[in-house]
């Protein structure tokens, strides 16, 4: 009855990895932009074109240089002179193009992606034009086949390959579950970490030196740890496919059992677990290898670029988001505020009045005369004032927007509410991606220095 019960455990946690790596299945797509897809088409083809094209497919709230409010928000004096120190509008404009004026880009929202690619396709193939677009998705083979290619590796120098191979198992299906390079990187150790222990499987005190050993720790808790730096869900999914590696492996048992019931003679481990050495010369020329793959994960993530096809974007330099920066930045959030402050405050300004340039704390005042026991006096007005209350309430009222202004596309970005001219394969998003390869490609030429030095001061005693 023990027996049925720890195997319905296993048998559960292989079910419970089994579903989870299935639905929660994931395939990348970077978007330049927040909650948006952006498309980039030749200023060859008519907006009006594009939009067309765009709204058939079934894309909707489509932010493009067409849409934006060219009016003043005044009613007093929709008519102003030009203000000498932002031109709001020339700085709409430039969102809506590249750097070389070449394409014109159109912001997508992203729950529109399958229309988007409907889209882009009709461009392609009907109206012949080199659009490109941020957000293709292609399933990234190269990732899962790297970390194949490395359980092949280990499984050729394995001494127990089927234990290998169905250990290994869960953790090769997560990479195509999960086929992003820094997850991949953390898979890499573990199936380091199976191929690591196979010598002490099923021995005496095997708990004992698993327990006690920091291999364990870098070769089996830092790799969740780093899916765990990646995202709850994808550190959790990693856990769950080392404890269903593990109920395999019990699996394996009770089938080894069974079979060598059948046997007349029976070998038995004698050695325990604590006497059989884990890190041999042997071992760190294979764990060498590691730093390859983890080398080649974080050189393939430098190199890719997110914006496709490459072969036409590759020097395309478009809006991107980024924090604000005066000297740096297209449009801003804090340039439309500004421009708010002068539009509204333009009727109540002398037309001989030099413009000066907003600071914080500048007022604007009016006369009024009251009456009182002294006769008629004049008291002065404060009707706006430029401080973070004044921000906040134009920031707030950005929400009263159609879905097609450029100002809610920036205020959905959080901080990165400002645009820049940048590669079109550059992004901030992936930065945490980016250091936890680092962090990975480091590790392990630490931990195998750490080793060789271990190892040749036991050789000398």
């Amino acid at each position: 009855m023990k027996i049925t019960k720890s195997v319905c455990v296993y048998l559960s946690i292989i079910v419970l990895a089994l579903l989870s790596l299935f639905i929660f299945h994931k395939v990348p797509v970077h978007h330049l932009w927040t909650g948006y897809e952006t498309l980039a088409v030749p200023v060859s083809m008519p907006e009006s074109n594009v939009l067309d094209v765009l709204k058939n497919c079934g894309c909707e709230d489509v932010v493009s240089l067409s849409y934006q409010n060219k009016t003043s928000f005044s009613d007093y004096s929709p008519v102003q002179k030009k203000n000498p120190f932002i031109d709001y509008q020339q700085k709409t404009n430039s969102f809506f193009f590249d750097k070389s004026s070449k394409y014109q880009i159109y912001y997508i929202p992203e729950k529109f992606s399958a229309a988007v690619e409907r889209s882009y396709r009709v461009l392609l193939k009907n109206y012949n034009v080199e659009a490109c677009l941020d957000s293709q998705v292609r399933f990234p083979w190269t990732t899962p086949l790297i970390c194949f290619i490395f359980a092949f590796f280990l499984t050729f120098f394995s001494k127990q390959k089927i234990y290998f191979i169905v250990t290994a198992f869960f953790p090769l299906i997560f990479t195509l579950s999960q086929p992003f390079f820094a997850p991949a990187g953390a898979v890499c150790f573990l199936l380091f970490g199976i191929f690591l222990i196979q010598n002490i499987r099923r021995r005496s005190g095997f708990v004992y030196v698993i327990r006690n050993s920091f291999l364990t720790v870098f070769f089996f808790i830092i790799p969740v740890l780093f899916a765990f730096a990646v995202s709850f869900l994808t550190g959790f999914l990693l856990l769950l496919c080392v404890c269903a590696s593990f109920s395999l492996e019990h699996f394996l048992f009770i089938f080894e059992q069974k079979r060598t019931e059948k046997v007349l003679f029976k070998s038995s481990l004698i050695l325990p677990a604590q006497y059989v050495p884990l890190v041999t010369h042997f071992n760190l020329r294979i764990m060498a290898s590691c730093i390859f793959v983890t080398g080649f994960f974080l050189a393939q993530f430098s190199l890719s670029s997110r914006f496709l096809p490459s072969s036409s974007a590759k020097d395309l330099l478009i809006p991107s988001p980024a924090r604000y920066n005066r000297d740096s930045a297209i449009v801003s959030l804090t340039d439309y505020i500004e421009w708010t402050w002068y539009t509204l405050t333009y009727p109540y300004r002398s037309l001989n009045s030099k413009v000066t340039k907003v600071e914080n704390g500048d007022t604007i005042v009016i006369p009024r005369f009251e009456k009182n026991s002294d006769g008629i006096v004049q008291t002065d007005e404060v009707v706006f004032k430029y401080d973070n209350e004044f921000k906040q309430k134009i920031v707030d009222e950005i929400d009263l927007k159609s879905e097609n202004s450029m100002e809610k596309l920036l205020k959905r970005q959080g901080n990165l509410n400002s645009a820049v001219f940048s590669a079109s394969g550059s992004g901030s998003g992936d930065l945490h991606d980016f250091l936890i390869l680092i962090l990975e490609f480091l590790l392990t030429p630490v931990v195998l220095f750490y080793l060789l030095m271990r190892i040749k001061k036991n050789d000398k005693n």
